[in-house]
């Protein structure tokens, strides 16, 4: 595979700016990784130089939770490990919102389904009112939400007139459906190797801090589960992360 290039150069300033705090809104992120344990390929776009949030930035497929993901999430349940984590700072029905949340904006941004073969006999109502469980029926699938596992969680500062509060997921990025192309939010879409996403400033460090955990997951055996996920906020100029329940 010929390695996809980073270019742009940023500083993080450009997420800051001057105003009285509002109340982040829910948001969720999808990491998808490929390729050798230790050092594998991440996928990554570039958001638009327009943007009013992180222009210019190589970020990770994602947006805003979106009060319908509610009634998707809720047919389409997350693995255990995930659901006790996510769920101790949310409801269960908003962790299993926030999962397909994650999913749907992967699709719209590019055009990459996480799904397995749909063996239901029923007709599925959401499906004819939503773009995203529509190409999944279109293809013969499901949305495989307990692929998904929760690793970071990160808080806009206070400083930004755009806030959110972001859940990170990763998920193997092999055995996708769906083809790999750009969109309105995000250009450059490709896999990148992880070196050149950890040395590069045109990622920010809200996203190499989510990366780093992804990576934990990435080359953890599978029975060493955590007993919490890391947060990550900026507090009077200071970047905090801590390791709670989030």
């Amino acid at each position: 595979m010929k390695p996809a290039s980073l270019h742009v150069s940023r500083d993080d300033n450009s997420l800051l700016r001057q105003g009285a705090p509002i109340r982040p809104r829910d948001a969720a992120s999808l990491i998808l990784l490929r390729g050798n344990k230790t050092s594998p390929f991440v996928l990554l776009g570039q958001r638009p130089m327009e943007s009013r949030f992180m222009p210019g930035f190589f970020v990770f497929p994602g947006g805003k939770f979106d009060h319908n993901d509610e009634l998707v999430g809720a047919q389409h349940p997350l693995n255990e490990v995930t659901i006790n984590l996510l769920s101790a700072r949310c409801s269960q029905r908003r962790a299993n919102a926030l999962a397909w949340t994650a999913i749907r904006e992967t699709w719209e941004e590019t055009g990459l389904l996480i799904g397995l073969t749909d063996r239901s006999n029923h007709e599925n109502p959401l499906r004819n009112h939503n773009g995203a469980m529509q190409a999944f029926k279109n293809l013969g699938l499901q949305p495989n939400t307990r692929a998904l596992y929760y690793v970071a969680r990160a808080i806009t500062p206070t400083s930004s007139p755009i806030r959110y509060d972001t859940r990170f997921f990763v998920a193997n990025g092999v055995g996708l459906f769906g083809s790999l192309k750009d969109s309105d939010e995000l250009s450059n879409t490709d896999w990148y190797p992880i070196a050149d996403a950890y040395n590069h400033d045109a990622i920010a460090d809200v996203t190499k801090f989510a990366l780093q955990q992804a990576l934990n997951h990435w080359i953890r055996p599978k029975f060493n589960q955590p007993s919490s996920v890391p947060t990550m906020h900026r507090h009077r100029q200071r970047v905090v992360i801590r390791s709670v329940n989030a």
